[in-house]
């Protein structure tokens, strides 16, 4: 471990953090550009007959006369404390980083956009927000340095102390969503479940993709090589270790909760089930999640550290007065990582020959989730056992593929008959989709820019629009099937979904034939001739097939050609499903359309366009609870960043 020197910033090394006498301070910092920054090596290389500290960045310096002022001779910064030229030693402070919080005298958590001269009181609106709004609290690495030290200090850009971890902990969790009672050290991080730490990540981004899952690793006491380049694969990887080391199976209880009365609700009428549900890339049907995204939203479920007998009522596997199970034939679930996915050893109840759900041991809002496993067929075994996937297809109208289901009323959900108990069963469940298909285009995605292979296509939509829209959550997770020779009749249908709330729009693209208009118009002729529409469908009720209806547009404002610069903005309210409630939400859509370099004739049009909140209130639909379950809303709130 190497360390500054507060006075002189000369490097020195320490075999542990226990050796360095007199404790040492550590810096907690949003990293500037990478020019910016002091590094190992450029620390190492100033003149040793100078100062070196005088020569640093202002961040670097001022930290260190800081910390020389408060008393630390020494002091830890990530930037220039860790020779990132080799990966054996990047691998070792990656996997103690957590330690070396946790082992400081005191953290300086320092805030760069939090400005000090608006900074006068802390219980006023302005300066309350501006501390929430801080990139500090959305970046991946700052939520361990938050939760392992025992003293953390907040500071402004010019350093003016804001408060401390304990001071702040009522507005750190309306920001964080992470308890109180953690954040002030008067409950464990360990007695949380899995579920609920994951959540507090859900919401925080890193510049690699491999750092969401590494930046976990002193969360949950997890210690494994890292290889950078492995993508998504990294979280998978963590999973898999997670699970060799904690009995808590909320580890799987992400992704939509459906409520229902009875088990008979969730088998899916057959003839409904969308034509993309069975596809194996789809992440809803293996037991990990793909990211921290995923497990927003389940800040509030508790695992319950609990055996069940072989053969007991549902009422008994969650704790209630309907018996006791013996004592003596207490099991416990057991998960084993294979080649064909985790074997496990849990409590199931067989609905049909393919449909099942498994007990998870876990509760939201008092009311226990089970997952819902589905057989592609009665003959998916490996060694005898039944082979799952997870969750139920998407079906219409509502295509909202479900992994989890939780009663309206847990005391009638089920009565202890012989069919509806719960037996301790060994199966086999996909864990995981194939390494091919993490970095495989999305299906959705190839059938929407195929359109670039005809030039002549009134619309070309270029993959990095659909993953700009992905990195902000917005989804694409249906379209039109459209013929190679597409001339935009009928309209081509984008539907984009929101991953973390599940708010739904439709982009609507097409060419005016007159028929397909809301208002007559004189659009009539060559359909290279007629102009180009588009328009947004905002989703305002679950009970309708996205893809059908009639999309009739307003030759008045939906024409392209009619738009300044090419450019639209779209305001609506969006349906938001959830356990047992219904809210709409304000969108904002912009469309910006430009001439492709790739058309034909200077006809096609490439298709931009930003999805955010709008200005409006969220309207709750009559006669159903607004809330969302799990949640912890802020002024970031569930924004797509």
């Amino acid at each position: 471990m190497w360390l500054l020197h507060t006075a002189t910033a000369h490097l020195r090394c320490f075999n542990s953090p226990e050796e360095v006498p007199g404790g040492y301070a550590i810096l907690s910092h949003v990293w500037d550009s990478p020019d910016q920054e002091d590094t190992f090596q450029s620390v190492r290389n100033l003149a040793p007959a100078t100062v070196p500290r005088d020569l640093l960045s202002a961040k670097i310096r001022d930290f260190l006369v800081f910390a020389e002022t408060d008393g630390h001779e020494w002091a830890w910064v990530d930037t220039c404390c860790i020779d990132k030229t080799s990966s054996a030693e990047l691998t070792e402070a990656i996997n103690s980083m957590f330690r070396y919080y946790a082992l400081s005298s005191v953290c300086y958590a320092y805030l760069n956009d939090v400005a000090a001269d608006t900074w006068d009181r802390l219980d006023t609106y302005k300066n309350r927000t501006g501390f929430q709004l801080s990139k500090w609290h959305s970046r991946g690495w700052t939520l361990q340095e938050l939760l392992a030290p025992r003293t953390v200090v907040f500071f402004t850009c010019d350093w003016t102390p804001i408060g401390t971890k304990y001071e702040l902990a009522e507005l750190l969790e309306g920001t964080t969503g992470i308890p109180i009672a953690v954040l002030r050290f008067e409950r464990g991080i360990s007695e949380m479940s899995v579920a609920a730490r994951m959540s507090w990540a859900s919401q925080r981004t890193t510049t690699r993709v491999e750092d969401e899952t590494y930046c976990l690793f002193g969360l949950f006491g997890i210690n494994m090589p890292t290889v950078y380049g492995e993508g998504r694969g990294a979280f998978y990887r963590f999973q898999e270790e997670l699970m060799k080391r904690t009995a808590d199976t909320s580890l799987f209880a992400w992704g939509r909760t459906m409520c229902i009365l009875k088990l008979g609700e969730v088998i899916p009428d057959p003839r409904g089930h969308d034509r993309h549900a069975e596809s194996a890339s789809d992440p809803a049907h293996h037991l990990f999640a793909p990211a921290p995204v995923y497990f927003r939203g389940s800040g509030n479920i508790i695992f319950e550290d609990r055996g069940v007998s072989s053969v007991s009522t549902p009422h008994e596997a969650h704790g209630e007065s309907f018996g006791a199970s013996d004592p003596g034939a207490i099991e416990v679930p057991h998960f084993a990582v294979t080649a064909h996915g985790a074997h496990a050893t849990i409590p199931i109840i067989e609905i049909t020959p393919t449909f099942a759900v498994a007990d998870l041991f876990c509760s939201q809002d008092h009311r226990p989730l089970y997952l819902i496993l589905h057989r592609s067929s009665t003959n998916a075994t490996v060694r005898g056992c039944a082979l799952y996937t997870c969750g139920l297809p998407a079906f219409r109208p509502f295509r909202l593929p479900c992994r989890l289901a939780t009663p309206r009323d847990p005391l009638s959900f089920l009565s202890p008959t012989p069919e509806t108990t719960w037996r301790m069963t060994d199966v086999y469940i996909s864990s995981r989709p194939s390494a091919q298909s993490l970095y495989r285009t999305p299906e959705l995605w190839t059938r929407v820019t195929h359109l670039r292979d005809n030039l002549s296509a009134p619309f070309h939509i270029r993959p990095p629009v659909l993953a700009a829209a992905a990195a902000t959550a917005w989804n694409l997770v249906d379209a039109t099937d459209l013929p190679a020779a597409w001339n935009g009749v009928p309209p081509l249908v984008l539907v984009f979904e929101h991953r973390a709330v599940h708010n739904r729009l439709s982009l609507v693209l097409g060419r005016c034939d007159g028929r397909s208009s809301a208002l007559p118009a004189p659009c009539a002729g060559p359909a290279a001739a007629r102009p180009h529409f588009a328009f947004v469908r905002f989703h305002t009720w679950p009970h309708r097939d996205p893809l059908a209806g009639v999309f009739a547009h307003s030759c008045g404002t939906d024409h392209i050609e009619g738009w300044a610069d090419g450019t639209r903005a779209f305001e609506g309210l969006s349906w938001r499903p959830g356990i047992c409630l219904s809210t709409q939400d304000a969108l904002r859509v912009q469309m910006k359309f430009r001439r492709s370099p790739l058309g034909a004739r200077g006809e096609t049009l490439d298709l931009e366009f930003e999805v955010g909140w709008g200005e409006g209130p969220r309207r709750d639909i009559p006669f159903m609870r607004a809330r969302i379950a799990g949640s912890t809303f802020s002024p970031r709130g569930v924004r797509a960043r």
